[in-house]
């Protein structure tokens, strides 16, 4: 599975974005939910935000 990874601001106005598609078996693997906590959150229909807080 692919994503697009868009830095935006508060507005949801992008500010970065890779050039190309995200993908990474560790996000379906649990065994790396420890060494990569925020990926297991990652929502495969539709869109994932993560804030400072």
């Amino acid at each position: 599975m692919h994503w697009t990874v868009v830095l935006e601001d508060e507005h949801r106005i992008g500010i970065l974005s890779l050039n190309v598609d995200f993908t990474s078996p560790v996000v379906f693997d649990p065994s790396n939910n420890k060494q990569f906590k925020l990926l297991k959150y990652l929502d495969p229909y539709g869109d994932t935000i993560f804030n400072k807080l």
